[in-house]
């Protein structure tokens, strides 16, 4: 919440207000967001129309995701200063925090009406751009924001990534990673940007062991966050090439969530879909004999073999201890367990449709080394991309030999 800084009381307001403001704003941005709440209550209770502990409780609320809480406080920051810049920089931590983004769109336009030039309101438009996919004023909202506020590390991230939308080249990967490494430099415990340099070393650069260690980091920073929970188990299962196999209808699946959310923001693009039937149809038979095939067994797989459960801090008790009891046994005994579930699971399906066993196996047998080379392939090109692009950076670094005089 730095941005906070910049939204002093007015100079004609009770110096009790101002001291108010200068110990919340302290508690706040140490972290300590129970004293936050408290001190912020008990300000209140010598003035209950005391707006900037309101203010703080709002932030404070919000980060402990109390969100009816903190919008009873908000509701009389816009009855009591509806016209306060502050005012909707809470209301937009608010209801981003809970993806209301229709309100935060709204409050952000409030916001950029009354101050212009904070680059809190920006960066947030920056966001609401890329909800509606409307990548230009996303460009343009992050850069002004950038332009404000050149030290915040959370401008420098979402302005790095919004930019490399349409970079695909491993040699733009590159640039980008040390662009965020330099971003770094403004705030080395920023949890955002270590996690977005783990995206770029798993997406892009196909180096989950790098990645790993980028959202161990940004863990070991927020070890709440279930983002990063996930995306560091992604990382760690990324690692082999058999989950990289049995998790192909997962991924597809994932893929098809963001294909249908930009078709529910921008339905022209349906036009698309009608135009390649065909292809769609194909596509759709395809996606349900490797849900069949993969699906169930890359989920064993997860339970199994994969060293990092994928819900972390928010999985229940009993998760928990089931997952910690299957730790237990050997590795061999566990990846046994994995192939004699598939096997049997196959089993099934043939005997349920009157396929004989061994036609049965035999198909998904040549299914899966299709679906295995492929994905061997397509990962080799990306390693071998990423690899030319760090060469050519790293002799592009090393000064030339000097001259050998004669």
């Amino acid at each position: 919440m730095r941005d906070t800084d910049d939204f002093s009381p007015p100079d004609d307001e009770p110096f009790r207000l101002s001291s108010s403001r200068l110990v919340l704003q302290t508690l706040l941005e140490a972290g300590n967001l129970d004293r936050v709440v408290a001190e912020a209550r008990r300000f209140l209770e010598q003035d209950p129309e005391d707006s900037t502990a309101h203010f703080y409780l709002v932030l404070a609320l919000t980060d402990l995701k109390r969100r009816r809480e903190a919008q009873m406080h908000l509701d009389h920051l816009l009855a009591a200063e509806p016209e306060a810049a502050r005012t909707h920089l809470a209301a937009v931590c608010l209801y981003a925090s809970a993806e209301h983004w229709s309100k935060v769109q709204h409050h952000v336009n409030e916001g950029l009406r009354i101050d212009p030039d904070h680059g809190f309101f920006h960066r947030f438009a920056a966001i609401a751009s890329l909800k509606k996919l409307d990548l230009a004023a996303a460009r343009r909202h992050i850069a002004r924001a950038r332009q404000l506020d050149p030290d915040d590390a959370d401008t420098a991230n979402l302005y790095i990534r919004i930019h490399g939308a349409t970079e695909t080249t491993a040699a733009d990967a590159v640039k980008r990673l040390d662009d965020y490494r330099a971003a770094l430099r403004l705030d080395p415990h920023n949890a955002a940007l270590h996690n977005s340099i783990g995206d770029l070393h798993l997406n892009e650069l196909a180096d989950p062991l790098e990645a790993e260690r980028a959202y161990r980091e940004a863990l070991r920073i927020e070890p709440d966050n279930p983002i990063y929970q996930q995306d560091l188990f992604q990382a760690v299962a990324a690692r082999s090439i058999t989950y990289r196999l049995f998790s192909i209808p997962s991924r597809t699946f994932a893929w098809l969530h963001l294909v249908t959310a930009t078709i529910a923001r921008q339905p022209w693009r349906i036009i698309f879909l009608v135009i390649g039937a065909k292809a769609v149809a194909a596509f759709l038979i395809w996606l349900l004999l490797a849900t069949l095939i993969f699906w169930p067994g890359g989920k064993a797989y997860e339970w199994l073999l994969v060293s990092e459960i994928r819900r972390g801090s928010a999985a229940s008790d009993t998760e928990l201890r089931l997952w910690f009891w299957l730790r237990r046994w050997p590795r061999w005994v566990r990846f046994g367990l994995f192939l004699g579930f598939n096997m049997g699971l196959w089993g099934a399906c043939f005997a349920l449709l009157g396929l004989p066993i061994a036609a049965g196996y035999l198909i998904v047998a040549v299914f899966s080394a299709v679906h295995l080379l492929f994905v061997s392939i397509a990962w080799a090109i990306r390693r071998g991309r990423a690899n030319s692009a760090l060469q050519r950076r790293e002799r592009r670094r090393t000064p030339p030999p000097l001259p050998v005089r004669q």
